[in-house]
């Protein structure tokens, strides 16, 4: 465990190992921290902390240590990134909250923020749930922009015209939600693909993965940006992620939810690659990765030693992606997704036991269900081919 008191360190020593966090494009990083200024601090897991501070009135940093295992440390005062130094260990976690715009609105690093509003310029309204809203504008044509409140036990309002974080108003209200759908937003529409850089943004992650905390969410979404993957069109991110879904349980699993008890199920081995001593590789990460075979190939792609350390696909947020992107490219379903063919992915996944009426078939029922709501959330219409294998 580390303790507090080594994270005093010498003035000079900060300066020669601030360039070598790597933030990777977010707003927290691993094995850093940032000097005092202690505003309070309350014991959760590492994916909550930036949530907490953000909760927090008068919070603008915050470290996450294994300390009284798991703590989030919520800081005061002005700061940047460049103040962070490194501290060793991967278990220990700095992060900054942005402040976009003015207002006292914590925007995050994200395009939505708590306890705000945008005046006027309503498009249409509907009743679902507050991490939903953002997936509803960006499927919604001619929304730019969005505000959640509880009115009717939940209601997104919709809203159009051209928008920027400035224009958002500060309320009083913690339970409100607003925000902007941004220039790498997925635009609402038809039933068509539109092939795009930057598919999966913010909102259409809340809208598919529906069911977890906004924190959990929000680690989630860093993996996968982390990760590097992209999809070529909506058709294939639609195709992707519903089999994320179903696999993963909306991504609250990243173990198998019998393991470890079930780990005997993948003890023997269908390839040369015998497991290691005391390492079990039951399925872990976003498509639950399983077997000694899958571990060692795996991680021989993604240059990582999985056979001898398979809990990091569950740890660490990008391997939980990697891994999964590694099985879908390895198994060719790339095409096939890119054209909206989601039976022919299915059969690839799971066809023995839930195609042609196999012993799991109605499982399938559960992956279609999944996938027809998913396509929803990236504006696509039903699909136009058979989903079932």
């Amino acid at each position: 465990m580390i303790l507090i008191g080594i994270l005093i360190i010498n003035i000079l020593s900060v300066s020669l190992v601030k360039c070598s966090i790597n933030w990777n494009g977010n707003n927290w990083a691993h094995n850093c921290n940032f000097k005092e200024n202690d505003l309070s601090n309350v014991r959760v897991r590492a994916e909550q902390c930036g949530g907490k501070c953000a909760a927090t009135p008068g919070c603008t940093h915050f470290t996450w240590t294994n300390y009284k295992r798991g703590t989030c440390w919520m800081k005061k005062g002005s700061i940047s990134k460049s103040d962070a130094f490194e501290s060793h260990g991967r278990n220990k976690i700095c992060g900054v909250v942005q402040n976009e715009g003015g207002h006292g609105i914590n925007w995050n690093g994200n395009n939505w923020a708590h306890n705000c509003d945008f005046k006027e310029n309503d498009l249409s309204n509907v009743q679902v749930r507050a991490e939903q809203c953002g997936g509803k504008c960006a499927a919604t044509p001619g929304c730019t922009h969005f505000t959640w409140t509880n009115y009717n036990d939940g209601t997104c309002w919709m809203k159009k015209g051209s928008v920027s974080k400035t224009d958002a108003i500060l309320t009083e209200d913690r339970s409100m939600v607003c925000g902007v759908l941004g220039n790498n937003a997925v635009e609402g529409g038809g039933g068509s693909s539109n092939s795009s850089g930057n598919i999966v943004n913010e909102q259409t992650f809340a809208c598919v993965f529906n069911t977890i905390d906004a924190g959990t969410r929000a680690s989630r979404f860093n993996g996968l940006q982390e990760s590097g993957w992209k999809p070529a069109n909506k058709d294939e991110a639609a195709v992707f992620l519903a089999h994320v879904f179903h696999e993963s349980d909306g991504l609250k699993a990243m173990e198998e939810y019998c393991a470890p008890a079930c780990a005997s199920n993948y003890a023997g081995s269908w390839c040369e690659i015998q497991g290691k001593p005391g390492k079990l590789y039951y399925g872990r990460g976003w498509f639950q990765l399983s077997w000694p075979c899958n571990y060692y190939a795996a991680g021989k792609a993604l240059d990582v030693d999985l056979l001898n350390n398979p809990d990091a696909v569950a740890q660490q947020p990008s391997l939980a992606v990697q891994t999964a992107v590694w099985f879908y490219r390895t198994n060719k379903m790339e095409e096939p997704a890119r054209r909206g063919d989601f039976a022919a992915t299915t059969d690839i996944i799971n066809g023995k036991l839930e195609c042609n009426g196999g012993s799991n078939a109605a499982n399938q029922r559960l992956r279609v269900d999944t996938y027809k709501r998913v396509r929803q959330c990236f504006g696509l219409g039903e699909p136009t081919i058979n989903v079932w294998c």
